[in-house]
């Protein structure tokens, strides 16, 4: 891009010293808002480790995409360049394959994944940046349910951490210990896992932040756990939602905050201290990333599922029609056949042709027009069930359009050759 009159190297620099700041105190709007008024104008080529950091405030803020095509493009710059950073680039590549992990594309995250410890492994061995590698590594799998190969990463990571001069204390270290402990709690080995999280929480009391989160997991361990206890629980969560407002946290800390009390008071009978804390989790995401964002999804259908309890199904259908809309606009088929389905269980459900609008042009417009519409009121329950099944078959016939031709495609990420020398080199 050519510079223009507006924006002179010298305001440039002041603005992004500002976005910096700004992004330190996780005010991602603020900061995202400066970077790109700074890239409106300048050639980002002359920024990219800003350019990374932007990309990882669009992926905290949900916008996916966007942050996808940021490192894509700074990936490829980087690739083009005679003497590339060599470990900025494996960030970058730790980045994407973070937006891949999100976007639930395993295959490509690993792999991407696996590039930066190569790269990492050759110039920093043995280093906390290679153990933050293992710790990304053993999420994919945790999520991805290969618990093993997520055990033996968190292992090699925490090695490293333990025997290197960085060792305690290090953030990296309370976030391997944190992920060790959820691994452990989601075996069900729940005496394990509190003494994981209890670990965290006295290894770095300096980070106020990863402090919160600590408290926060060990919160929601105390009443996921085959005995639970409530009262201990809820006061733990508290003082973490607490911290996390007193260090001025908005999205998206205050929102787990709100949604886990939301299960504790849930699982705990308060039905109604479930709906307060839903709400306001809602609403701060909606304030942050709009009331159409896929992250969104994830406070409807907890919100939807707390009106049926309290038998509030008009209410109830409006959230889920509303969770609904979003996955049809994503082209999420299996994840809003789910959604159809609990409409279709509902007493007194909705037709399901009263959508939202989607955007132009995406293929769910046709499956919808496809689909059976629900029974009207009063039709007996398994003939709801029935429909859900019609509209699981229309969805699963269903191929969604193929990619926008002004999309990037993926790139093809090459391991740099004097990266490859290196690693002969060390090995012998």
């Amino acid at each position: 891009m050519e510079q223009t009159d507006s924006t002179t190297p010298e305001m440039a620099s002041v603005l992004i010293e500002l976005a910096r700041r700004l992004n330190s105190e996780n005010r991602f709007v603020e900061s995202e808002m400066m970077y790109e008024r700074v890239f409106d104008e300048l050639a980002p080529a002359d920024y990219l480790e800003d350019l990374n950091r932007l990309a990882k405030i669009k992926r905290a803020l949900g916008k996916l995409w966007d942050a996808e095509q940021l490192l894509t493009q700074i990936i490829y710059l980087r690739q083009k360049m005679t003497n590339p950073d060599e470990l900025a680039l494996s960030d970058d590549l730790l980045e994407l394959g973070n937006v891949y992990h999100d976007q639930e594309k395993f295959d490509q995250a690993l792999k991407l994944y696996k590039t930066s410890l190569l790269i990492r492994d050759v110039l920093a061995p043995n280093g906390y940046l290679v153990a933050q590698c293992l710790n990304d590594i053993g999420e994919l799998y945790r999520e991805t349910k290969k618990l093993d190969e997520a055990e033996t990463s968190y292992n090699e990571a925490l090695s490293i951490l333990e025997n290197g001069s960085q060792g305690q204390g290090h953030p990296v270290l309370v976030q391997v210990l944190n992920n060790q402990g959820l691994l452990l709690q989601t075996r069900g080995n729940y005496a394990a896992a509190e003494l994981s999280f209890r670990r965290a929480l006295h290894t770095n009391q300096t980070d106020s932040i990863v402090h919160a989160t600590t408290m926060h997991n060990l919160g929601r361990l105390l009443y996921k756990k085959d005995t639970p206890d409530f009262k201990a629980s809820e006061t733990l969560l508290l003082k973490a939602l607490e911290l996390r407002r007193s260090l001025g946290l908005t999205y998206p800390d205050l929102v787990i905050s709100h949604k886990d009390l939301a299960e504790l008071y849930k699982l705990n009978g308060r039905i109604e201290d479930a709906e307060v804390e839903l709400t306001k989790a809602l609403k701060l995401t909606e304030r942050v990333l709009g009331a159409s964002n896929y992250k969104i999804v994830d406070l409807l259908l907890p919100l939807a599922a707390v009106y049926k309890d309290r038998q509030n199904y008009q209410k109830a259908t409006e959230y889920y029609k509303k969770a609904l809309s979003i996955f049809l606009a994503q082209d999420q088929s299996t994840k809003a056949a789910k959604v159809a389905e609990e409409i279709a269980r509902m007493p007194v459900p909705a037709l399901l042709h009263i959508v939202p609008d989607v955007p132009p042009g995406k293929g769910f417009n046709i499956a919808i027009n496809q689909m059976p519409p629900l029974e009207p009121a009063g039709a007996s329950p398994s003939r709801y069930i029935e429909n859900a099944q019609e509209m699981l078959v229309c969805l699963s016939d269903f191929n969604a359009p193929t990619q926008d031709i002004d999309q990037v495609s993926d790139i093809d990420v090459v391991v740099p050759q004097s990266i490859i020398d290196k690693w002969f080199e060390q090995r012998g």
